[in-house]
């Protein structure tokens, strides 16, 4: 059994695309090192680079390095939920006649900050872009917030903006202690943000986790965690992302 395990997860990997791409870039290299190409060090070099970009080893710690940075705590307090948003799916089927689906990430964020909303009996102010604030709205109400526990901020295009909009939200109506809810890779940016337009006085809560916490040393006793994944690019992709974005900010502060 175990052997037919391990025979479906290399043919797997054979035949998807970062797998495919990876096999191929792999004999090109050494066709070119034989033939002593003069491309030899460029292709090395990519097929290098891809390889570690596509690793599920070395996209867990990138990313997890994000995550761990702003833990939520279970007894957070505040004025207000901050919810920021992370795109939505205009078109696809929904219980609602419109259509329109929050994406993961968003609806990660948005059922956090309903279960939140429930306990502090707080007003959420989700800030982000029509039609994705349409849709939290309405999914907020179906799941039973009050209409007078709801504020939108449809004009957000940028975690910039976002923090801008909510800062001046909490001064217009008097909040003193937002609780900023996103993605937990995406927190240390956006605590960054909110510093950046003068908001000091906040609680995170990170949600919409992307790595597990539970047992990182499995990572060293699979064999397969070596091999490049799609999924694994794709983390890394978000990590990198996320930390020129704040090396970005931090440079404007110099």
């Amino acid at each position: 059994m175990h052997v037919f395990i391990y025979l479906y997860k290399i043919l797997t990997f054979l035949v998807l695309p970062v797998g495919l791409t990876s096999v191929a870039l792999i004999g090109i290299c050494f066709y070119a090192w034989r033939k002593k190409l003069s491309l030899k060090y460029v292709l090395t070099f990519v097929t290098l680079f891809l390889y570690l970009c596509s690793n599920p080893f070395i996209s867990h710690i990138l990313l997890q390095k994000l995550e761990k940075e702003y833990i939520p705590s279970p007894t957070v307090q505040g004025d207000l939920i901050a919810v920021l948003g992370g795109g939505a799916l205009n078109g696809t089927p929904d219980i609602e006649a419109d259509g329109g689906s929050l994406g993961g990430g968003s609806m990660n964020r948005l059922i956090a900050a309903i279960r939140l909303q429930k306990r502090l009996h707080i007003p959420i102010v989700v800030s982000g872009e029509d039609p994705e604030t349409a849709k939290a709205k309405e999914i907020m109400l179906d799941l039973g917030v009050l209409p007078e526990n709801i504020i939108i901020d449809d004009q957000a295009h940028t975690t910039v903006m976002n923090a801008e909009h909510i800062a001046a939200i909490c001064a217009a109506e008097g909040f003193k202690k937002p609780i900023i809810v996103t993605s937990a890779y995406h927190m240390p940016r956006a605590v960054l943000c909110f510093k950046q337009v003068g908001i000091m006085s906040f609680e995170t809560f990170a949600v919409d986790y992307q790595t597990d916490f539970s047992d990182s040393s499995s990572y060293n006793k699979d064999m397969f965690v070596w091999l490049p994944t799609l999924g694994a690019l794709k983390n890394t992709t978000t990590a990198v992302r996320e930390y020129m974005g704040i090396a970005a900010m931090q440079l404007q502060w110099l």
